[in-house]
């Protein structure tokens, strides 16, 4: 997965270059993420996929199966995706979409923050996050809650690079560690 993320990286640099060249900064990477992300979903459906792998199918084609669905694209828009068709790197439009939310949330100074915990979190609970988290880094904070059971208690949170884990099932595996060594 990190891998993917490395070679999505520089597309999603492109694409957030391409629209901070435009005069309307906000609203051009707002169009871009928008259909990124209309186009990450294509990608990510099975059919396509194997349709991007076959031999027969060239990257102009490969880029009119997006197209189709996700709609139509700018001219920079069908540059990059014929780009991507070029390079075989349609699959990873998921990763350049993911990577370009984050610039796009850093340009307007948001954090993204995933939060997993064992059990679904109440309201209160979700404020309590965002505030703390909001304090710890200054800036605002959006965060993306799922549940995850195999935490067996307690909470993640991922902001960036920076992974707090107080979940049950870490302290077990550090108990465990600790009780080997």
């Amino acid at each position: 997965m990190a891998e993917r993320a490395t070679l999505a990286r520089p597309y999603a640099e492109a694409a957030f270059e391409v629209a901070s060249e435009s005069g309307a900064f906000a609203e051009n990477l707002g169009l871009w993420t928008g259909y990124l992300e209309r186009c990450a979903s294509v990608a990510q459906n099975t059919e396509a996929q194997e349709a991007f792998k076959l031999p027969s199918m060239s990257p102009e084609q490969s880029v009119e199966l997006i197209v189709s669905v996700a709609g139509l694209p700018t001219s920079e828009q069908r540059a990059f995706l014929l780009l991507l068709a070029q390079n075989k790197r349609l699959t990873l439009l998921p990763e350049v979409y993911s990577h370009l939310s984050e610039l796009a949330s850093q340009a307007a100074h948001v954090l993204n923050a995933e939060v997993a915990s064992a059990f679904p979190l109440t309201d209160n609970q979700i404020a309590s996050i965002s505030k703390l988290l909001q304090t710890k880094y200054g800036s605002q904070v959006k965060l993306s809650v799922s549940v995850d059971p195999e935490l067996i208690g307690g909470v993640r949170i991922s902001v960036g690079d920076e992974v707090m884990d107080a979940s049950v099932r870490e302290k077990l595996s550090k108990m465990t560690v600790a009780l080997l060594n």
